[in-house]
């Protein structure tokens, strides 16, 4: 801030309080008072400081300075000041990491085989894979197992690159394998909500059949014929009762539950994640199965959200 005086022989600065800004000076260690003189002693006729000025929240402020010309050492004329004015910009919002693409080199592949996967992000320091859980299958990384429904690397992955993976079947169907990127912050936390997905069909064992790469046209690829049979739903297994209400947003094991009881229909629950997280994956699946069974219709009332029907019908269906 900068001034000129005539025939006074100093001045000083008030700044007007106003919650959520803070004033440093110029280095930006020593706090500067509002509501009172500024500085301590006072400031030549003409002359410049340099502040700070911190805000504390995400909006922009507007701070008034007063500069008060001084009669003597000490003694100010209030009725003689200048105002002046400046906005301080919000603090920024720190974005979240998100996923802007994840792309696999083949829809339909022969067990066996390695599948490459590319990805995109944004704002993200790293990112890391999750495979969904599917028994028939397993997925190496050179001659490393990697895990299912967890991250599937040790060490985090670029946030943008490439990396081949071979993908086993050990059944006589062929069989679905969902997965997710996961970008990173720069303290290695994953965001789930940010996450894209992509799905291959793995051949069932054995198969010698031309897979389709993933440009190929939907009349150009014959499926194996096990593609019928392996859509069909599988045969829930016994789990505690669902008895909490689950909606998008919501983060708790009976989620992860929920996830796994609706993965065992991959008509229902196709992505197959189990995330713990309640997300838009788990609630087209909720969806789904709500409509199946003529609990809710699409976007109607309920829809996509575990309340007492969608919940008994989850419970009955339980097998003993």
């Amino acid at each position: 801030m900068t001034w000129s005086g005539v025939d006074v022989p100093g001045a000083n600065i008030r700044f007007d309080c106003i919650s959520g800004i803070r004033l440093f000076d110029g280095s930006g260690t020593a706090g500067i008072p509002c509501g009172s003189f500024a500085y301590s002693s006072d400031l030549p006729t003409s002359g410049s400081v340099s502040i700070t000025p911190i805000n504390d929240t995400f909006f922009p402020i507007t701070v008034t300075a007063h500069l008060i010309p001084s009669i003597t050492a000490g003694s100010y004329d209030a009725t003689r000041e200048m105002v002046k004015t400046f906005t301080v910009a919000g603090a920024q919002v720190a974005q979240k990491p998100s996923g802007t693409r994840l792309t696999a080199s083949a829809q339909t592949l022969l067990p066996g085989s390695p599948l490459t996967l590319s990805w995109g992000t944004q704002n993200a320091a790293s990112a890391n894979l999750i495979f969904a859980c599917n028994t028939a299958l397993s997925v190496t990384a050179g001659s490393t197992t990697l895990p299912c429904g967890t991250l599937a690397f040790s060490s985090p992955l670029p946030p943008t690159g490439t990396t081949t993976v071979t993908v086993a079947n050990a059944q006589a169907l062929t069989e679905n394998l969902s997965i997710m990127l996961v970008p990173q912050d720069a303290a290695g936390s994953g965001y789930g909500v940010n996450a894209p997905s992509v799905s291959v069909s793995v051949a069932p064992l054995g198969s010698q059949a031309q897979v389709a790469p993933t440009n190929a046209s939907a009349t150009s690829a014959t499926a194996p014929s096990a593609n019928v049979a392996s859509s069909a739903p599988r045969a829930p297994t016994m789990h505690a009762p669902f008895t909490k209400q689950m909606q998008r947003g919501s983060q708790n094991s009976q989620v992860s539950e929920l996830q796994t009881f609706l993965a065992q229909d991959p008509a229902i629950y196709p992505e197959g994640f189990v995330t713990g997280y309640f997300g838009a994956a788990t609630v087209r699946a909720v969806g789904r199965f709500q409509i199946r069974y003529g609990i809710a219709t699409a976007g109607g009332s309920g829809y996509g959200i575990v309340g007492p029907k969608t919940r008994a019908k989850l419970n009955a269906l339980q097998t003993p």
